[in-house]
């Protein structure tokens, strides 16, 4: 056997290797958070795209969170139209384990099921999840076509009212 082909049949097994650890058995490896703290940020807007991913397998956000924050941004009428300011922060009243296991919890979002986007003129939410060593991720909440995402995935969002049942209740402010 020849050097080129022994350096060739390491490489394979090198790949092979590699290719073997990627495919664990626990799955996708879990979102990342970013550095900072967790911070409600100054606006929701419409308009905007985190480049959503329509599936993910694993986790939506890492499970650890220290504190997970409520961001309210009420609908009202004087505001650029699709733009939305926050009102308030709401500091979860469950653990933010509970948060976590919550939306790690829902089910994938299915890109190939048309939604239609209703709830116009209500309250925007976005949560801010904390975690030990000042990072944070922060899940945008549409309410109007019953998403949640975060860091490029996505999951189906039935029932907005048991979402906000882990915080205390965010009354209208519209």
């Amino acid at each position: 056997m020849n050097v080129r082909h022994v350096s060739a049949a390491l490489l394979a097994v090198a790949a092979l290797m590699v290719s073997a650890s990627a495919c664990d058995s626990k799955g996708p490896a879990s979102p990342t958070a970013v550095s900072g703290p967790a911070e409600c940020p100054s606006t929701f807007a419409f308009n905007e795209s985190p480049g959503l991913s329509s599936t993910k397998g694993g986790e939506l956000v890492p499970a650890g969170a220290e504190t997970a924050l409520l961001c309210v941004y009420p609908f009202n009428t004087g505001d650029n139209a699709g733009v939305f300011r926050l009102g308030r922060t709401l500091p979860a009243t469950e653990s933010p384990d509970r948060v976590t296991g919550y939306l790690n919890g829902l089910a994938e979002f299915d890109p190939q099921i048309k939604v239609s986007c209703t709830m116009m003129g209500t309250d925007q939410y976005q949560i801010a999840l904390g975690y030990p060593g000042g990072t944070h991720m922060i899940v945008r909440v549409d309410r109007n076509c019953g998403k949640v995402s975060a860091k490029g995935a996505t999951r189906r969002l039935e029932h907005v009212d048991t979402l906000l049942a882990l915080w205390p209740r965010p009354e209208a402010t519209g």
